[in-house]
């Protein structure tokens, strides 16, 4: 059962959509040796939209189906298809650690686009708060030697996480970031 805390539940939601996100990206890497990506975002979709139906349906709320502002709508939808389109692509060309790893940036991208695009505001205190984040993020990775070592095994392009193969304490991914900075 949910907490009723507002402030718990929300962080409880979060952590099981990113456990269902996960989860959905290994799922899509495994499908796409077999199935070609396309056909892995329609069923994806597919299963969203009867599942979305069904609940509300369900709830005796399908009235939220209609929108004032279809077209909108349909511009989002076709965004999002195209954002999953383009991340199951990539990740049935490259480990799905790396992909997770660019994937990280994702919120600094948010935040400087919500100024044109939405009229939000980012003082600096709000952009330091997400670079610290960020760059928490980073080097928790990099000190943990967990998503690091596993991106540089086969000796990555993409040694984000390697700053400096000397900065580190850890001999083992010491050599790993030494091997990826050659």
């Amino acid at each position: 059962m949910l907490p009723h805390n507002p402030a718990l539940r929300g962080i409880l939601l979060m952590f099981i959509a990113l456990g269902v996100f996960t989860l959905m990206d290994t799922i899509g890497k495994y499908l796409s040796h077999w199935y070609p990506v396309p056909g892995l975002v329609w069923a994806r979709y597919a299963i969203n939209i009867l599942m979305l139906l069904a609940f509300l349906a369900w709830r005796g709320e399908l009235r939220y189906v209609r929108t004032a502002r279809p077209g909108i709508q349909v511009a989002r939808g076709l965004l999002l298809g195209m954002a999953t389109l383009l991340y199951f692509t990539a990740l049935s060309r490259m480990p799905l650690a790396e992909a997770s790893a660019i994937a990280f940036v994702l919120p600094l991208f948010v935040a400087v686009l919500a100024v044109p695009m939405l009229g939000e505001r980012l003082d600096a205190g709000r952009l330091a708060a997400i670079l610290r984040r960020h760059c928490w993020k980073c080097w928790t990775l990099s000190r943990t030697g967990t998503l690091p070592i596993t991106i540089l095994k086969s000796r990555s392009t993409f040694p984000a996480f390697c700053s400096s193969p000397r900065r580190t304490t850890s001999s083992r991914y010491r050599r790993r970031c030494a091997i990826a900075w050659r």
